[in-house]
């Protein structure tokens, strides 16, 4: 699946100071949504793998569950991409501020963490 209608998703939320999407079953997907989406992007571990293999520079990239919670309580916007199978999972612990979703495609659903969504954009 391509990840350009994703980034048009993302590209209704002005501005996003970061993405982040759940760990993908294929990082190249992961690298278009950075490569069209031209922000940063945090990947969320999946629980069950950690990222002790992984050099130490690409370490700050994988965040763990408690880790993106401090990131998404920020006042950064940011904007998460999640399979539909792990939105319940995900938002138990981000509890301290919904999800607020502004579309989808395929098996992932696009959230914000903060409201301002371009208007201007059409639906």
């Amino acid at each position: 699946m391509s990840s350009k209608p994703i980034v048009e998703i993302l590209a209704k939320v002005e501005p996003v100071d970061a993405i982040a999407i759940e760990e993908p079953h294929e990082f190249m997907w992961a690298s278009g949504v950075a490569y069209y989406g031209k922000k940063p992007v945090y990947i969320l571990k999946d629980r069950k793998n950690g990222n002790q293999s992984l050099p130490p520079d690409r370490k700050a990239m994988f965040l763990g569950r408690e880790e993106f919670r401090d990131l998404w309580a920020s006042d950064r916007r940011i904007a998460l991409v999640l399979e539909r199978s792990s939105v319940n999972e995900t938002a138990a612990v981000l509890s301290d501020r919904p999800l607020k979703e502004i579309g989808g495609y395929g098996s992932r659903l696009v959230f914000v963490n903060l409201d301002q969504v371009n208007q201007n954009v059409a639906k």
